[in-house]
């Protein structure tokens, strides 16, 4: 898979060529209908990584968004790196989940799951 130029929306670099909005919105107001926030102005943009569709794809946006947050700078991308910090997060996650002792998960607002629940 080539992470460089895929197609017309992708730039050279892997990035989503037009930037994203990162919205505001006010949960007082939500929509009566759906139930989902009214959206309110962007309080500024980010930018979308490409990464590879291989069925790891969520351990590698987790791998390039640590690397960010830990180094600085976007991931290299280099696929024998980027692989191999996927796989050791999907091994610790898989640890998490086969914990004998069946941990509790936060999943937000003050409400838990058991880890075995997800397998």
């Amino acid at each position: 898979i080539d992470l460089t130029g895929g197609g017309p929306l992708i730039d050279g670099d892997g990035f989503l060529r037009d930037l994203l909005p990162v919205l505001d919105y006010d949960e007082s107001q939500e929509n009566v209908t759906t139930k989902t926030p009214t959206r309110g102005r962007a309080r500024g943009y980010l930018r979308a990584r490409q990464v590879p569709g291989d069925g790891a794809c969520l351990f590698h946006t987790l791998s390039a968004g640590l690397w960010e947050s830990v180094n600085g700078t976007h991931h290299p991308m280099d696929r024998k790196v980027l692989r191999s910090q996927s796989l050791r997060l999907r091994a610790r996650a898989i640890d998490v989940l086969e914990d004998r002792r069946d941990p509790k998960l936060y999943m937000g607002d003050n409400e838990y799951m058991k880890a075995s629940q997800l397998l």
